[in-house]
């Protein structure tokens, strides 16, 4: 934390008082005591400046805007009249969060101006930021100053940052202070994140954020990601692996444990770099609800009589691996497949998830669930008559989602959601199956994690998910996934990717996507193959490898908010074999990369190569200083240098990319 001088700056992580929470609002000590159990509005902040000798409007206070607003010196709520008490308080209301603090969670701050418009001197001994509340009335100033006077450990043990003075800040008549408010590093223990408040109170979805390059680098995840395959994990570009415990194959008779595989494959994990998320799942053959002796026992749920079994097992596994932060329940219960009851949702809440978040809850982790799959929504199996309208369907998925986390409450025993298969963007749906499933992640966010309910989503399993038999074997491909196969790789993971550094990706696993799975063969789902005796990344692996290093390549990345048209005839009229001069263009996603611009384009046009015609890109408000211009291979990272490009007056970059069939393509402008 920088201060400098003698001013005490404090941050103050608080949930104060929602309508329906605190039982006297008129008590701040009681405030104070129900903080964790408290929900605020922290879409704004109130700056509380504590001292002596205030007189009415002789403090002027101006904060300076984070980068996504011009970095300006603007007066601290602008247009809101400050309250003022007993020359020793003064409050600054509802103050907007999104634009006056920055977006590294390790670099947060405030920058504040103090200025003393009169002519005598005053102190300042205290400034607090605290998320929006009601300090109307003299019972509630007078509860607030008596707080910070005589208890102010009620307010610093939530602190993130505070620094006791040995004496206070003085102004002198006329003067003006600036200060930077910091948010310190502090020492984190494993798996542990204390500035979980700053996240929640200091970020928002309309600031253009700059994601740490790291953030994106542990986006990557596989599954199935074995011991035997982390040699191989980084030539794939994943990071992170999930991988069932399996209580059924564990503990095979009560209290007998045997943790050595997956003891070998989390030391395994931690030699290679490798994050782990355990799997919990499935029920014990002699803990199942159904007989003794059935084949399928462990797709069954534990009997009345053996929960407490069941949380036994899962205690025994998060005691086992305390350097393990996250822990998934169950895998896909809206499925018989995996989960076989009458009203799924029902018997995974209450006798699966929330018996095992009690416990995982206990010792501090984190609790990863549903792990619901959007492939089969509204409870649409067994098979003889699943309705195939629902699948991957935008509408039946945010239908169920909903149901099944307002179930007894069920979010509250959820940190993450887990989804399987929202396919991304395939851009043009094969109604019924696939539509464009970004709107799902859409209402997730603001249904779910904007208002703080959850933390997060993780895709735990993405990538080829159609069931319907065929020569691929049980999993076949969906009828839109076509080849070259290698393209899906990036309709299934750049979408998500894009809109998580959208949405408000304020602490480095708010987001992930795991893709399936990590094995060796010549399945389409094979992320490994083999060339003679040495295994090496397949096709889709080396396109998801692609993708992890072009992302992970700088320090930060941020969406690109220039307008960029990319297809034929986008700036001339030579479309008349392809859309009869009219322009057809092509969707992208834009990138910012440190000063790079990244555009991934879905270049859907197949034989477009034959038409002889270059591709054309035009990119706004571009100066025509010096850049290089080259292409990515989707599949191998192969750069292409384009030297085709120029600037016209309009203040726009025309490029032409030379005839190619490839369905992804991958654009660089890279400033010289």
């Amino acid at each position: 934390m920088k201060i400098t001088l003698n001013i005490l700056i404090v941050f103050v992580y608080t949930f104060l008082c929602s309508s329906n929470g605190s039982k006297d609002q008129d008590d701040i000590h009681h405030k104070l005591s129900y903080l964790e159990e408290q929900k605020a509005d922290t879409n704004t902040f109130d700056l509380i400046i504590y001292g002596k000798d205030f007189a009415a409007g002789e403090i002027k206070v101006n904060l300076k805007s984070n980068p996504a607003f011009g970095e300006r010196w603007e007066v601290a709520g602008k247009g809101v009249k400050p309250v003022y008490y007993n020359n020793k308080l003064i409050i600054i209301k509802g103050i907007a969060r999104n634009r006056y603090v920055g977006q590294d969670i390790r670099e947060n701050y405030i920058s504040a101006r103090l200025t003393n418009t009169g002519e005598k001197q005053i102190m300042i001994s205290a400034v607090y930021a605290l998320p929006s509340s009601d300090y109307n009335g003299a019972n509630k100033l007078s509860a607030l100053s008596e707080t910070i006077e005589e208890r102010p450990h009620e307010i610093e043990k939530y602190s993130l940052a505070s620094h006791v003075r040995p004496h206070p800040f003085i102004i002198e008549g006329g003067k003006t202070w600036t200060e930077h408010i910091e948010a310190p590093v502090k020492t984190f223990k494993p798996g542990v994140r204390e500035v979980k408040w700053l996240d929640i109170l200091f970020t928002d979805t309309k600031i253009e954020a700059k994601v740490p390059a790291d953030y994106v680098r542990n986006f990557f995840g596989a599954a199935h990601l074995k011991t035997e395959y982390h040699p191989y994990a980084a030539s794939t570009g994943v990071t992170w692996s999930r991988v069932g415990t399996r209580w059924d194959r564990q503990e095979l008779e009560k209290d007998e444990y045997d943790f050595s595989t997956y003891d070998e494959l989390v030391e395994s994990a931690r030699s290679y770099g490798i994050k782990v998320l355990p799997l919990l799942a499935y029920t014990a053959p002699w803990a199942s609800s159904v007989r003794p002796g059935h084949e399928d026992s462990h797709r069954y749920p534990p009997a009345e009589n053996m929960i407490k079994e069941w949380q036994q097992y899962i205690e025994e596994v998060v005691k086992r691996y305390p350097d393990i932060e996250y822990f998934e329940v169950w895998n896909e219960p809206n499925i018989d497949w995996f989960l076989r009851a009458d009203e799924n949702y029902k018997v995974y809440v209450d006798k699966i998830l929330v018996p095992a978040a009690e416990v995982i809850h206990n010792y501090g982790r984190k609790v990863v669930g549903l792990s619901f799959t959007t492939e089969w929504p509204l409870d649409s199996w067994p098979a003889k008559s699943r309705p195939r309208k629902h699948a991957e369907n935008v509408s039946s998925n945010i239908k169920d989602i909903d149901r099944w986390l307002s179930y007894h409450d069920a979010w509250k025993y959820i940190d993450i959601l887990a989804v399987h298969y929202p396919h991304g963007d395939v851009e043009k749906p094969s109604e019924p199956y696939a539509e464009n499933m970004m709107p799902f992640f859409d209402h997730v966010y603001k249904r779910w994690i904007e208002t703080g309910m959850i933390q997060g989503i993780w895709n735990t399993e993405a990538g080829f998910a159609g069931v319907e038999a065929g020569m691929q074997g049980f999993v076949a491909l969906d009828p839109w996934e076509q080849p070259p196969l290698e393209q899906w790789v990036a309709r299934y993971v750049i979408p998500p990717l894009h809109w998580s550094i959208e949405h408000n990706w304020h602490f480095r696993d708010q987001y992930k996507l795991f893709w399936y799975h990590m094995s060796v063969g010549d399945h389409p789902r094979d992320m490994l193959t083999r060339a003679g005796e040495k295994i090496i990344p397949s096709s889709r692996g080396q396109a998801l490898h692609t993708i992890s290093s072009m992302f992970t390549g700088g320090d930060t990345v941020s969406i690109c908010r220039r307008e960029i048209n990319t297809g034929f005839g986008i700036f001339s009229d030579d479309t008349t074999a392809i859309n009869y001069f009219a322009p057809y263009k092509f969707r992208n996603y834009a990138f910012t990369i440190d000063e790079n611009i990244v555009v991934a384009v879905w270049a859907n046009l197949p034989g477009k190569k034959a038409f002889g015609k270059n591709m054309q890109v035009t990119v706004e408000g571009m100066e025509g200083k010096p850049y290089r211009v080259y292409t990515i291979h989707y599949i191998n990272g192969e750069k292409s240098e384009v030297g085709n490009f120029k600037f016209r007056d309009d203040g726009n970059m025309y490029i032409e990319i030379p005839p190619t069939d490839e369905p992804i393509i991958y654009i660089v402008i890279e400033p010289q």
